[in-house]
């Protein structure tokens, strides 16, 4: 295909404190064998070299500097500026395969452009010093190509670099969420990308190489469950609503599994002290399965109390069916602040 054929690709790449691998992860987007490219590199307000690595790179990028707004923020900052037709988005200390682009495009190629659909492909993981942990497709990639189901995308869900993204898919949904923690930031995008009617087909496709390593900076080492309960609370009924509108829970798999991931936040939460919070998940779970209790280790018999909390929570739930799960959030937070000094959390609702 001749270049001025080729739709243009954005690749957007947020940076924050990447100095010792961002050099290394905006080389690999250069490097490209596709030639129809645009790299957009956002630093998110970094306070080490990063900046000074990325400009290496000259006129080949962009470059954008902002004052630290967090993930999410920063690549919706490289959306607005993006022209591409379709939008990768990878981390500033991961590698694109040089074949990557390419090859995604070529898929995507293969429907109809205002089809929803959007292919993508697997990782492997690499350690500190770029060297192969496993040669082989990880075994939580599925076995054939193919569209995906939305229990897949619940138990698994897509890693941010491996789907080759439509722009006006990603703008109808309107980006990433400000709201979402580092953690949870893709899976709250596949969610809400699902719920406008997309379809996620797999390529058995060698997207990019994910490095693993310890760091204070690095996204999948920052724990967030405890500490911002209420902010996850908001998140698990925004994709429960959406699942809601789309199928109504219609499988007993389906069920299983959103009221499997409340009982292990509950779990962790209880497991932290912050047992109202944790009463909620469990009711939620409940409330999911049709059941009066759930058995649960001993330790964790918070589960057939209903707090004050809890109890306003669900209240904008079945009034309002999560429409104004972001007032409640915010709400939320009032009280926490609230309750800290009138032992608030201690009243309890039978």
């Amino acid at each position: 295909m001749d270049l001025k054929e080729q739709p243009l690709v954005s690749i957007i790449i947020p940076c924050y404190n990447a100095e010792k691998y961002i050099f290394e992860s905006v080389n690999s987007a250069v490097n490209q064998t596709y030639g129809n490219i645009e790299i957009i590199v956002v630093d998110d307000g970094s306070n080490d070299n990063s900046l000074n690595e990325i400009k290496k790179f000259g006129d080949k990028i962009t470059v954008i500097s902002i004052r630290n707004g967090g993930q999410s923020a920063a690549e919706n900052v490289g959306l607005k500026t993006a022209q591409g037709t379709y939008v990768k988005f990878f981390d500033s200390d991961d590698i694109l395969h040089p074949e990557a682009i390419e090859t995604q495009v070529k898929q995507s190629e293969l429907f109809d452009f205002n089809d929803k659909k959007i292919v993508f492909g697997y990782k492997t993981d690499i350690d500190e010093k770029g060297n192969p942990l496993s040669l082989n497709v990880p075994n939580n990639f599925p076995e054939t190509t193919g569209s995906v189901e939305l229990t897949y995308l619940l138990i698994t869900g897509l890693i941010t670099g491996t789907p080759l993204h439509k722009k006006y898919l990603l703008d109808e949904v309107g980006g990433w969420d400000p709201l979402c923690p580092i953690m949870g930031n893709d899976f709250d995008l596949i969610i809400r990308l699902w719920g406008a009617g997309v379809e996620f087909h797999y390529y058995k496709t060698h997207v990019y190489f994910y490095r693993e390593y310890n760091s204070v900076y690095r996204s999948a080492n920052v724990g967030w469950t405890a500490k911002d309960p209420d902010l996850l609370l908001y998140l698990y009924n925004k994709w429960e609503r959406i699942i809601m509108n789309r199928c109504k829970f219609s499988t007993d798999e389906i069920k299983q599994i959103l009221a499997q991931k409340h009982i292990d936040t509950g779990r962790k939460l209880a497991n932290c002290k912050r047992n109202d919070h944790a009463s909620i998940h469990f009711m939620f779970a409940r409330k999911i399965l049709e059941k009066k209790t759930l058995k649960l280790d001993n330790h964790l018999k918070i589960n057939n109390k209903r707090s004050v909390i809890g109890s306003i929570y669900l209240f904008f739930g079945k009034h309002f069916r999560y429409t104004f799960a972001e007032n409640s959030f915010s709400l939320l937070k009032v009280i926490r602040r609230f309750s800290k000094r009138c032992m608030f959390y201690n009243l309890q609702i039978f």
